[in-house]
């Protein structure tokens, strides 16, 4: 139903398709990301006038999606920052109905059809209460996460500072601290006051705890449209040009080759010019004319300015339900490529997988048992330098002071011990020398050690300027970057030519621990750790002195391990909190957007991984 009509506010929709058991939309690509990573990086400028123009465009296509159809009534049922796009200049386009439901409505009820047993999937912060009691899917809930919405986008901050601290809240029936907003309202201008006020009354009405209480979509749409008919045009133009101007506006990535190009499906009939892909295709509402005109012209064009599509991919996610990757989404990556640099990751040691060395191919998805640490290791730092992998302290009982490593010929051979016992540290390498910095012995460190990998040597250098443990740390050209921590939200940053320690600007979000942490580049990575549902990932451009807060991992995790295959990270195992996960995610920087790749053979955490590109592996 959706899927036939038009919108402003609703993401266009050009087709559907269909293979090997895998379904897939074609979707136009948005250059202005999506609202969560615009709303939370602070030094981008926003507006109220702005933030109130998103927030009704943004309630207009929830009222679409519930009024769109005269007998049914569609439910978004994941209503969430991340799945509001923008446009270039700013406009919203609502996008992810993959736990979209029809409901049919008498009055103000909904009953759904579907199983009672069915599980709803949902997004924990933005979920209404009722949902984890089993309510069946309303419109109501739409409204409920419209409320966390309108929240983050006043504070530009996220409602809840850990999941343990959500399910406190939500326990209680307490909702997000409202004091900055408080704040916002005594310093604004009376212009600026009327757009908070407004947006906060109907924030605390659609998060009633009894859905009878919210108010209808409807009514949150029309006092938007009358403040927002008050605002002067030319003053939120120029809101949107100093947003722009700051933001880092994204072409869809086009470093692949595609994987089926637009110009061999015939969109009317569904047939396929290439025999060995055989999709079934389906345009939607009334664009065939437009699919034809696309594949009379592309005949004409040389192949480089082809509409390109790549097929989508199905993976079955043991922490959620099946996810069907978008057509637009993460290209497949290009067979030619691997050949050159095959893609492989060892992951080493971990609970339950403690002397365990597994080495799994990315293309193929195959996974080889290499030989046994020579010594259970978990919470433990792994680097390589050229051929050989080192792995150093750990836990088991006390902390490790000592290393090994995986030798030219396949072996783990015992090293000389650290000069200190560290669990939880964290290492990075500049050279031949690897440094090592920090964990736990009796207590936190802030220690640092150097290990000389050509000449056997081990030194101190000076101790960092923070006790840190369960850190990231990573490297780019002759500096080191330690990163949060346990209770610790400053960075800091190691000249290894001046041997001096300097504070860096902060994590947006933090302080968190049992992060991963990459350099690629030439900016660093942080992905998960004991902050925002552990989903959380941003980056630090050294260049800039800046974090920017980037697309959040699509399963949430701490105590995983994380390394750089073909310009692409990949993040594995870890814990949601609630169990152990075996699951793998590869992040594309280029087109900012994370995709499940494949499965460890075991679900394991406190481990580490240590990336394998070269062709002699």
């Amino acid at each position: 139903m959706l899927l036939r009509s038009s919108h402003k506010n609703i993401a266009d929709v050009l087709g559907l398709t269909k293979w090997r058991g895998a379904m897939g939309i074609v979707m136009r690509f948005y250059k202005g990301g999506n609202l969560r990573v615009l709303v939370l990086n602070d030094y981008i400028p926003l507006g109220l006038p702005l933030i109130l123009r998103m927030a009704h465009e943004t309630v207009t296509g929830v009222a679409h999606i519930h009024y769109c159809g005269s007998d049914k009534r569609l439910i978004h049922g994941d209503m969430k920052l991340e799945n509001i796009l923008l446009t270039e200049d700013l406009h919203v386009k609502i996008t992810d109905f993959g736990c979209a439901k029809l409901a049919n409505f008498t009055g103000s009820t909904a009953t759904q059809n579907n199983d009672p047993q069915e599980k709803q999937p949902m997004t924990l912060y933005y979920a209404a209460p009722e949902k984890f009691q089993g309510a069946k899917p309303k419109k109501e809930q739409d409204v409920f996460s419209c409320a966390i919405i309108f929240y983050v986008m006043l504070c530009r901050d996220l409602p809840y500072s850990s999941e343990r601290i959500f399910w406190e809240m939500i326990r209680n029936r307490i909702r997000p601290s409202c004091e900055a907003i408080q704040e916002m309202k005594n310093i604004c201008s009376d212009n600026d006051r009327a757009i908070v006020q407004v947006m906060e009354r109907m924030m605390t009405r659609c998060w009633e705890q009894d859905p009878g209480n919210r108010p209808d979509i409807l009514v949150v749409q029309d006092e938007f449209q009358q403040h927002l008919a008050t605002q002067d045009p030319a003053v939120i133009s120029q809101q949107v040009t100093a947003a722009v101007e700051k933001m880092v506006i994204n072409d869809p990535e086009t470093e692949h080759n595609p994987t089926v190009p637009l110009n061999q499906f015939n969109l009317i009939t569904g047939e396929c010019h290439n025999e060995s892909i055989q999709p079934q295709v389906q345009p939607v509402g009334n664009l065939q004319h437009y699919f034809r005109s696309q594949q009379q012209s592309s005949s004409t064009k040389p192949a480089s300015s082809q509409s390109n599509i790549t097929a989508p991919k199905t993976e079955i996610d043991a922490e959620g339900p099946e996810r069907i990757q978008p057509l637009c989404a993460e290209p497949i990556e290009n067979p030619s490529e691997h050949s050159q640099h095959p893609g492989k990751i060892l992951m080493i040691g971990g609970t339950g997988s403690e002397r365990d060395c597994v080495k799994y191919d990315i293309t193929t998805k195959e996974h080889q048992h290499l030989p046994k640490l020579n010594i259970e290791r978990t919470g433990f730092t792994s680097v390589k330098v050229g051929d050989i992998v080192y792995a150093f302290g750990g836990n088991n009982e006390a902390a490790r002071k000592s290393c090994e490593m995986l030798n030219s010929d396949g072996q783990w051979q015992m090293l000389d011990d650290m000069l200190e016992a560290r669990e939880n540290a964290a290492s990075a390498v500049i050279g031949n020398i690897i440094y090592v910095s920090g964990g736990r012995g009796n207590d936190q460190l802030s220690s640092c050690e150097a290990y000389d990998v050509n000449t056997n040597q081990r030194y101190k250098i000076p101790d960092m300027l923070e006790m840190r443990s369960d850190h990231g740390m990573c490297s780019i050209e002759n500096s080191l970057y330690c990163v949060s921590g346990t209770n610790n939200k400053i960075c800091e940053h190691f000249d290894t030519r001046a041997g001096k320690w300097n504070l860096i600007p902060p994590m947006n979000h933090g302080p968190t621990h049992g992060l991963s942490c990459v350099a690629l580049n030439g900016k660093i990575y942080v992905t998960g750790g004991t902050v925002t549902q552990a989903a959380h990932h941003e980056c630090f451009d050294p260049a800039a002195q800046k974090w920017f807060t980037l697309e959040p991992i699509n399963n949430g995790r701490v105590y995983h391990g994380a390394c750089v295959v073909n310009g692409k990270i990949y993040v594995a195992g870890g814990n949601n909190f609630l169990r152990t996960l075996n699951s793998v995610e590869v992040y594309s920087p280029t087109q900012n957007s994370w995709r499940h790749s494949f499965k460890l053979e075991t679900p394991v955490h406190y481990h580490t991984v240590v990336a394998l590109w070269t062709p002699t592996n």
